[in-house]
């Protein structure tokens, strides 16, 4: 397959970037700072603003998929991954793209229980409510999305298991999910035509 990822520098996205190269698909990595990718086979890194639907446009044509992994710096507001979404879902309007996986987070439908729940969901408030947005828009625009909802993510080697709810969060009590898992997850959803038009919550 071909794949189209934002958010390929970041700690998932290089992970989502790594794992789909190996499985033997082309990648194309739209990135604000290409120095931060090395050269591989297979892999084209595009220099460019991903709040931009003219520049991704410009790239995206021939692809299968959309992943991205876009996070934000600090937990004030922010709509940076609204302004995102809207423009890569123009730009997936534009060339004829409707499938998308997304790396969002447990929290964006007020889902995460208990005091400590609510204390999580308030620290992060500006951040969940950005992505919760963002969701709406790939919903809005009838794209063919996948959300991925992880609990809290480690950079611990991945499992090669996990649990998944599409309503509320997998049963307690693991709360956390490996970075490596969350990409395997996604990307595998995308090669079987998993969890199509589903937000889905994944924790150990």
């Amino acid at each position: 397959m071909n794949f189209f990822i934002v958010g390929a520098t970041g700690k998932t996205g290089q992970i989502v970037t790594r794992m789909a190269l190996q499985k033997g698909h082309r990648v194309t990595a739209f990135v604000r700072s290409p120095q931060k990718l090395s050269p591989q086979d297979n892999l084209t890194v595009v220099s460019g603003n991903v709040t931009s639907a003219k520049e991704m446009i410009k790239h995206m044509g021939g692809h299968d998929a959309v992943i991205c992994c876009l996070g934000t710096e600090g937990t004030g507001p922010t709509s940076f991954l609204t302004d995102s979404a809207k423009a890569l879902t123009a730009a997936m309007e534009a060339t004829g793209i409707n499938r998308i996986g997304y790396v969002a987070s447990a929290g964006i439908h007020q889902e995460i229980e208990g005091i400590m729940g609510k204390l999580i969901t308030y620290m992060l408030r500006h951040v969940l409510q950005d992505h919760a947005t963002a969701v709406k828009v790939f919903k809005d625009a009838g794209l063919n999305y996948t959300i991925a909802r992880p609990m809290g993510l480690t950079d611990k080697a991945g499992r090669g298991t996990w649990r998944v709810a599409a309503e509320g969060l997998p049963p307690k009590p693991s709360r956390s999910i490996a970075r490596e898992d969350v990409a395997t997850f996604l990307l595998e959803a995308i090669e079987k035509n998993q969890y199509e038009r589903q937000s889905i919550a994944i924790a150990y």
